[in-house]
């Protein structure tokens, strides 16, 4: 068959095709346009906006507003808050006190519960009285002149002894010193005790001073 009798058989042909495959033959429509190539009707429903409470983003339903504001967290209700916990049976009043009076013994460390570093102050409060003891021992030891009786009879003075006074003097001037650096401590915990910083805002057991 040929000429124009072919041309009709085959129009035919490809009309039905068309008709049975949907418009698509080889590869395209009848209108031309590309297989499988997405229509506008298909990319308008792909990116619509999901739907739920003020088009929320997906998986977080009523998390967002409609303005895409955060919301409120939707298991916030379900972690309620830590209670708070009571205050402690020590007194901050008491423990300032003793820091400001006794605070070279430790007394209100160990009225808190801060044992380690009570017994260290105890310790260095000793310390720095024993040095100052001694020294002063030294300076009277060393000073002025004494006469000495012997079983005999007889008598002879001692003259003063210089490098006795001057370790002396040292020792006691060093006494003097730890007790001001201790004192420089003490009114430290003090201060820390008023304004509940650090370790002196509570217990031994974590609870806050009264």
């Amino acid at each position: 068959m040929t000429g124009p009798e072919f041309q009709s058989s085959q129009g035919s042909d490809n009309a039905r095709s068309a008709g049975t495959t949907g418009g698509r033959w080889s590869g395209e429509n009848i209108q031309g346009t590309p297989y499988g190539n997405p229509t506008a009707a298909d990319q308008a429903q792909a990116y619509s906006a999901p739907q739920g409470p003020g088009n929320g983003m997906p998986g977080y339903p009523g998390q967002y507003g409609n303005a895409g504001q955060p919301g409120p967290y939707a298991g916030a209700a379900m972690y309620p808050g830590y209670p708070t916990p009571p205050p402690s049976t020590k007194k901050k009043v008491v423990a300032a006190l003793l820091a400001f009076f006794l605070g070279g013994t430790g007394a209100h460390n160990f009225y808190i519960g801060n044992k380690g570093r009570a017994i260290a102050q105890l310790i260095f409060l000793i310390v720095t009285w024993v040095i100052v003891i001694v020294g002063y021992s030294l300076i009277i030891a060393g000073t002025g002149t004494e006469m000495v009786a012997t079983y005999s009879g007889e008598t002879y003075y001692v003259d003063e002894d210089p490098d006795m006074i001057i370790g002396g003097g040292l020792l006691a001037i060093l006494g003097y010193l730890m007790m001001g650096a201790l004192w420089i401590w003490t009114m430290v915990e003090f201060i820390m005790i008023l304004t509940s910083s650090g370790r002196y805002g509570r217990d031994r057991e974590g609870y806050m001073l009264a």
